[in-house]
């Protein structure tokens, strides 16, 4: 029998070691606009979380950086990673499921994010 998606998150929040969304998309793209206006040089990454049970694919926002001194090495910082989808026990969960999953299974989601590197999407 295939587990619901309540069960799921209760399992993943297990797996986390916790107690018992939608796209963000043109939410990164307005925010990529808005410090473009103010001169930034920012980028839209992706970026996929692969874990034994969890699977989680994020966006952010990125703004290219140096150490402001000539022939300094550049970088892309990425900041605000969203989260574009979640996948718990082969159960992918719907916009509407994901943003209704407890704060803390959130949080602990988008720390995932910090294990992943961020690739530029064009």
């Amino acid at each position: 029998m295939p587990m619901t998606t309540g069960e799921a998150a209760m399992r993943a929040m297990d797996m986390l070691g916790l107690t018992p969304p939608h796209s963000h998309g043109e939410e990164i793209a307005d925010a990529i606009h808005h410090e473009a206006r103010k001169g930034k040089k920012m980028a839209y990454g992706i970026a996929t979380y692969r874990g034994e049970e969890i699977d989680v694919d994020f966006s952010a926002a990125g703004e290219r950086v140096d150490y402001g001194v000539p022939r300094s090495p550049r970088w892309t910082e990425w900041t605000n990673p969203k989260i574009e989808e979640v996948t718990i026990l082969g159960v992918t969960l719907t916009p509407d499921e994901e943003r209704a999953l407890p704060p803390r299974l959130r949080d602990a989601l988008l720390k995932l994010a910090d294990e992943v590197e961020f690739e530029t999407s064009d």
